[in-house]
């Protein structure tokens, strides 16, 4: 015996898909602004470097070191520093997404789905059946807002790529 599909099963797991997606492109975003600091003809050298580094944190790392010998301009470094701060939020976010347990449990009459923590990280006190406490997703919407914070931070990482690259080529000129 089958179970019927769960009401808002698509668009959950839609919703899933698409914030991982949205945060494929803030590492994408940050590699090239990694490039666009590193002098030609090492910018293309520099992605294959970055492309190495694992660990997200040690990217903004390096990323922050490069650009701090770059930016001179105390706005452009404002806006970094903002990032820089923000990012590391934003990579809790997301490791919450991968890492989380689809779960469907059954309240009253309906199916509910949602996202858990694995069961290490369930909150003290928290019983495994006590859904309301285990959810760090109750729905698509919650996802639906966390791509939209992933793809605010992905424009603004490009926006600084393009600052940083007129920057260089104006001292080059």
């Amino acid at each position: 015996m089958s179970m019927p599909p769960l009401e808002g099963e698509s668009e959950f797991f839609e919703a899933l898909g698409r914030a991982i997606a949205a945060w494929q492109n803030i590492e994408v975003a940050l590699a090239y602004l990694f490039a666009a600091a590193m002098p030609e003809p090492k910018a293309t050298r520099s992605l294959i470097v970055f492309d190495t580094v694992q660990n997200f944190r040690d990217k903004l790392s390096i990323t922050d070191a490069v650009l701090r010998e770059t930016l001179i301009d105390a706005p452009r470094l404002e806006t970094w520093n903002t990032m820089l701060n923000k990012l590391p939020r934003l990579a809790k976010r997301r490791n919450r997404i991968p890492h989380a347990h689809v779960v469907q449990i059954h309240v009253g009459e309906k199916m509910h789905l949602f996202a858990s923590p694995p069961f290490s990280k369930i909150p003290p006190g928290a019983a495994l059946a006590d859904s309301e406490r285990r959810r760090i997703f109750r729905d698509s919407k919650q996802l639906v807002l966390v791509e939209h914070a992933f793809k605010l931070a992905a424009q603004r990482l490009w926006e600084l790529n393009v600052t940083v690259r007129e920057e260089l080529a104006r001292r080059e000129a």
